[in-house]
């Protein structure tokens, strides 16, 4: 985790490779290893790890949130977003609020984004990804007033990442 938060993806991947062959690997460990597949461009490697996962629990939240991601990291966007709107009906909030947060980077326009971003938070209201997804996007338009007011949502549920408070310090000397 360490390792991963201070951008040192080629040592986490080294380590977290050596827990996985090791076979002592938690469930939650092999997550971690996707995540870092993904981060490191090692697209096969983490479909090979969630693609068995899958098939044999579709319907474990976990399994189905680490697979939606890789499928959307990995290309298979249109596969992504058939899932997503085929679940989302029938989901429990978090996993609506997950749904949209996904589906928002599939859209066609932004406009689309923004609309399953504000869903996302109406199932999930702390929703950190949404809210930083919201920044983002307010930031790229310039529109700073709307994107610091997402932005301190952010601090406020994690007030101790110095990361998002220096970015707000940034926006409000950007906004005076």
């Amino acid at each position: 985790e360490g390792m991963m938060q201070s951008g040192k993806w080629k040592s986490a991947y080294d380590s977290s490779k050596a827990l996985i062959a090791s076979g002592s690997a938690l469930r939650s460990d092999i997550f971690v290893h996707i995540r870092i597949c993904l981060e490191l461009g090692r697209n096969d490697e983490a479909w090979n790890l969630i693609s068995p996962l899958y098939a044999e629990n579709p319907d474990d939240d976990d399994i189905l949130q680490s697979y939606v991601v890789v499928l959307s990291k990995t290309g298979r966007s249109a596969q992504a977003l058939s899932l997503i709107n085929s679940r989302l009906p029938a989901s429990s909030s978090r996993m609506k609020s997950f749904f949209y947060y996904r589906r928002s980077f599939l859209d066609a326009s932004q406009e689309d984004s923004l609309a399953d971003l504000r869903s996302s938070l109406i199932a999930n209201p702390r929703n950190a990804d949404a809210l930083f997804r919201l920044y983002e996007i307010y930031y790229g338009r310039r529109d700073y007033r709307k994107a610091q007011y997402y932005l301190k949502q952010v601090v406020a549920l994690d007030p101790n990442n110095a990361e998002m408070r220096k970015l707000n310090e940034e926006l409000s000397k950007l906004i005076k």
